[in-house]
């Protein structure tokens, strides 16, 4: 294990062993707030599930995991299992749980926590049958930590024979969590205006070099009897954009709005390079 993840659990372990957890001090600055029934679980199994809606104003940039990633441990024979990923809604958040939830039938919790919808950001926790607050909590401030949104970390506990106690339980889902989020890496999306643009063949060319000078990034493109692309710039360089493409193109290029998303920014990982997330799908 990191030494980043272990101090991640540390830091939990000082905070239950400083105090008794309690539901009020675990709801301490996150309202509005209300409870809300957990997702499809299997039957029997208690589920204690928190949720909270932050409104936002849209943003420029955010943070989120680059992909997905899976860190398993051992810890006194008890099996942990860590599952992160990338989403984008509350609702993939929730299938991604159900399709573990599946995957692992005999597990004894599947513990979570996810930021997601950004950027109207909801907020969810469960400590799934484990001492209240020794699971979802750590989990979630791992998430906060590292101010990521868009996320959702899973964490499978197989019982092995031997309790753990409070600190120990709150030191093994905050250090799977840690881990696992650093082997999925944190990719900075960047919010980009969209513009579609129509330019005849012989233009094309010299639009094709203005949006490499530009570092500008080609979304689609459809080619009939004239060439229609959609391209991505940063939301403050979109203005720039459209007069560069009236000038080199003596104002024949058709250029329109076409609404915003969130891409990777420049220099991210691999693992982020195929992702978006909309703000507005762009339309020709």
């Amino acid at each position: 294990m990191s030494k980043w993840a272990e101090g991640v659990a540390f830091a939990e372990v000082v905070k239950v062993e400083a105090r008794v957890v309690k539901v009020d001090q675990l709801l301490q600055g996150h309202d509005p707030i209300r409870l809300s029934p957990p997702g499809p679980r299997r039957p029997g199994a208690p589920v204690r599930s928190i949720r909270h809606v932050r409104r936002r104003s849209v943003l420029d940039t955010y943070r989120s995991a680059a992909g997905p990633a899976v860190y398993e441990e051992i810890r006194k024979r008890s099996r942990f299992i860590a599952y992160v990923e990338p989403v984008d809604t509350p609702e993939q958040a929730e299938a991604m749980l159900a399709r573990i939830r599946e995957q692992h039938p005999g597990a004894t919790h599947v513990c979570y926590a996810y930021r997601a919808g950004w950027p109207a950001a909801v907020v969810r926790m469960s400590d799934d049958g484990e001492p209240q607050g020794t699971a979802g909590r750590p989990i979630l401030d791992v998430l906060e930590r590292q101010g990521v949104d868009n996320t959702c970390i899973a964490v499978v506990r197989y019982f092995g024979g031997t309790l753990l106690g409070a600190a120990g339980l709150v030191r093994a889902y905050a250090a799977a969590a840690a881990e696992g989020l650093a082997r999925a890496g944190i990719a900075e999306y960047r919010l980009h205006a969209c513009l579609s643009v129509r330019v005849d063949y012989a233009r094309h060319g010299r639009v094709e070099r203005l949006l490499e000078e530009l570092g500008a990034r080609v979304v689609s493109a459809r080619f009939t009897d004239t060439v229609e692309l959609v391209v991505a710039v940063p939301r403050e360089a979109a203005e720039a954009l459209e007069e560069r493409l009236a000038d080199a193109t003596a104002g024949a290029a058709a250029v329109a709005r076409a609404g915003e998303r969130y891409l990777p920014a420049a220099g991210d990982g691999s693992k982020a390079a195929g992702r978006e997330r909309s703000g507005g799908q762009p339309q020709l």
